[in-house]
């Protein structure tokens, strides 16, 4: 799913042992911690080295198991606080009972129509109050809503609060600003670049969505060395009126689905005819460059 094809586990710590007899320091900030483990990956040449801590992994398995469920209000969006009692508060600038769909969205909401209806209303409630302040209090609270709304599919929420932070959170010198013209912050110097490459990409391991959020009013572009989870590079994507071309290269040989906006046509791989499920089993080359281009219905 992470696009790696080869793992070397550090032989000499596969038995579980609390007392740690193969490292000086069990810490992972210290890289006495990490010396068998830079041995064998000098060895085997490798990309990255992963430390865990299996001694927690129980606890960590009891503690989801723990996590109660999602839940929505009597009016229908889900309850941000679950214990007896505590009512929503739409004009909260945090929006922590979104974090599923904040990055990859968890199957939990997008496989349940309840869920995600109630998502929606959820992100329909907190704007009213957004709308009422022209983005109002914590610029990095709307970058929450606008990664949740894109990952829904709502170009125009998204679009609206890229606005008032191209607008309202700098400051002459271009710092950024927790609230709009105030108190220095700079969370959206990460933020805002995030809110506006989602509407045109996002990816999950062995997945990539092209276009999932356009606005209406972006009505042609590009955009340039976008990074994609599973070892793949968006290296350019260029739209207009309806038209879109995409070239993507991954780092290692790999399968991907691509999804593509809702009615596409046209579609194309390196210049091939390609059908719906050609596009949902894109073999990818490591080091070659892939192009997929297709129409697409222009947002209104």
């Amino acid at each position: 799913r992470l696009g790696v094809t080869q793992l070397y586990p550090v032989k000499e710590q596969m038995v579980l042992d609390g007392n740690f007899p193969t490292v000086e320091s069990p810490n992972p900030e210290n890289p006495e911690g990490f010396y068998l483990a830079i041995d064998l990956a000098k060895e085997k040449n490798v990309d990255f080295i992963l430390g865990t801590d299996p001694d927690k992994r129980r606890q960590w398995t009891q503690m989801l198991a723990d996590m109660p469920a999602y839940q929505t209000s009597a009016d229908g969006v889900l309850r941000e606080w679950l214990w007896p009692g505590f009512s929503d508060n739409q004009a909260h600038r945090h929006a922590s009972h979104l974090y599923g769909l904040y990055e990859v969205p968890d199957p939990d909401i997008v496989r349940s129509r309840e869920l995600t209806e109630a998502a929606r209303k959820t992100i329909a409630e907190r704007m009213k109050v957004r709308y009422r302040q022209s983005g109002g209090e914590m610029a990095f609270g709307m970058c929450h809503l606008a990664w949740a709304a894109e990952n829904l599919g709502d170009a125009a929420t998204a679009y609206d609060i890229a606005s008032w932070l191209s607008r309202f959170y700098w400051t002459n010198g271009m710092a950024t600003t927790h609230n709009p013209g105030e108190l220095f912050n700079i969370d959206i110097c990460g933020g805002f670049p995030s809110v506006l490459t989602r509407m045109l990409a996002t990816s999950a391991p062995g997945s990539i969505s092209l276009l999932p959020a356009l606005p209406a009013q972006w009505k042609r572009g590009n955009i340039c060395g976008v990074a994609l989870r599973g070892h793949a590079l968006l290296d350019r994507l260029e739209w207009d009126n309806g038209r879109a071309t995409a070239t993507i290269t991954s780092a290692s040989a790999q399968t991907i689905a691509l999804s593509l906006p809702a009615g596409a046509t046209q579609i194309t791989i390196d210049g091939r005819a390609a059908g719906a499920k050609a596009i949902s089993r894109i073999r990818l080359q490591a080091g070659v460059p892939a192009t997929v281009a297709f129409n697409y219905p222009t947002p209104q």
